[in-house]
């Protein structure tokens, strides 16, 4: 290939425009005060829900998680992070309660 023809196609290759995707994604950020608390959620996307209560408790922001399995229910914690993810859907206190108690129930 001579200097003529690899002049030509670079500047081919230049002049020509470039197309591309960009995909931007957009996050909002909600402020909550100590009034919001405690807050409840479900995230229901699997075999069973799982249920968030974040409240504050020693004065910390607490996060409390309730997952239903087959030997009957898990309580354990997590993050605030998790509780508050957008896929998650806000549940009345009386729906946590109503877990809470199916909870009591089997350790009895």
């Amino acid at each position: 290939m001579s200097i003529d023809e690899i002049k030509k196609s670079l500047t081919k290759q230049v002049s020509e425009p470039i197309t591309f995707e960009v995909t931007e994604t957009q996050t909002t950020i909600k402020q909550y005060n100590g009034g919001d608390l405690p807050a409840y959620f479900k995230w229901d996307r699997g075999f069973s829900p799982w249920y968030f209560r974040v409240r504050i408790r020693e004065g910390k922001v607490v996060t409390d998680l309730l997952k239903p399995n087959s030997e009957g229910y898990d309580l354990s914690y997590s993050t605030t992070t998790s509780a508050f993810d957008p896929s998650n859907t806000p549940i009345t206190e009386d729906e946590w309660r109503n877990e809470m108690h199916n909870f009591i129930k089997q350790i009895r």
